[in-house]
């Protein structure tokens, strides 16, 4: 396996700092997983590490509770939502997502549909509907357009017309 070469605008190579600064030779991955494995093992010794709290999670555990825990977490950092909250959201939908009306995969749950101007939270949203909204930028022409289009194609008005075969070359 090659070595990646040491980013030559980094200083401090081999240390976490060489690290933090972006570079990503072997020498300054090797310092900052070493400084990681030391700091969980701080942790863990030091009564600082608990299961279900981020500093459980964080350190590596990923039991139910330190999930759970790490979930919250980045709902409240995230959205300001308390899990009571969320729960309370799911329930008003009915377990359902606010577009389409369907449950979601179980691999990706629902997601957390947020105005990304003031942050407030507007409902959960399936994986594909939640894709979808974003990569139409969450405009309502957008998406009319987008409509339009399919209401066409489903009442077969936008069927491609056979290209005219060219004469055989002589």
């Amino acid at each position: 396996m090659a070595q990646a070469n040491p980013d030559p605008l980094v200083k401090n190579h081999g240390t976490t700092s060489g690290y933090a600064a972006g570079c990503r030779c072997d020498q300054c991955k090797d310092a900052q997983r070493a400084y990681t494995a030391e700091y969980k093992a701080q942790l863990a010794t030091s009564g600082e590490y608990r299961h279900g709290t981020m500093s459980g999670y964080t350190t590596g555990c990923r039991c139910d509770d330190c999930k759970a825990a790490q979930r919250a977490y980045m709902m409240q950092r995230n959205y300001g939502l308390t899990p009571d909250e969320y729960d309370a959201l799911l329930l008003r939908q009915e377990g359902l997502c606010a577009s389409c009306g369907e449950k979601p995969d179980n691999t990706r749950g629902f997601h957390i549909d947020h105005d990304h101007e003031s942050g407030d939270v507007r409902s959960l949203l399936c994986h594909g509907c939640n894709v979808a909204f974003g990569l139409l930028r969450e405009d309502p022409e957008r998406i009319r357009g987008l409509l339009n289009y399919a209401l066409q194609c489903s009442a077969g008005r936008l069927m491609m017309q056979p290209l005219q075969s060219r004469p055989p070359e002589s």
